[in-house]
């Protein structure tokens, strides 16, 4: 065989080794960025807010203590949740 072609070879066999070292680096830093603007997000959130959680609870946002957020669901029904649990306001 000739350089060239052992050349190629080995290049080609080595694909999925670097693939898969570089992959799990790229995803960590993509998902890093997303949670940075998660958290960015869950800090803008004020109270009056309609928002909607994971679960599919829409509600509006009466009160905001650290971490726990007093959603009323209902008139004169409210639930703490974590804020974590929000996925998103409405318009």
């Amino acid at each position: 065989m000739s350089d060239k072609v052992l050349f190629i070879i080995i290049l080609l066999a080595m694909y999925p080794v670097v693939i898969s070292f570089i992959t799990p680096i790229l995803n960590k830093k993509k998902l890093k960025k997303q949670e940075e603007l998660r958290d960015q997000y869950l800090d803008t959130i004020k109270i009056n807010n309609k928002v909607v959680t994971i679960s599919g609870i829409y509600g509006i946002v009466k009160n905001i203590n650290n971490n726990i957020v007093k959603l009323e669901i209902a008139k004169d029904i409210q639930i703490e949740i974590d804020k974590a649990s929000i996925m998103g306001t409405l318009k």
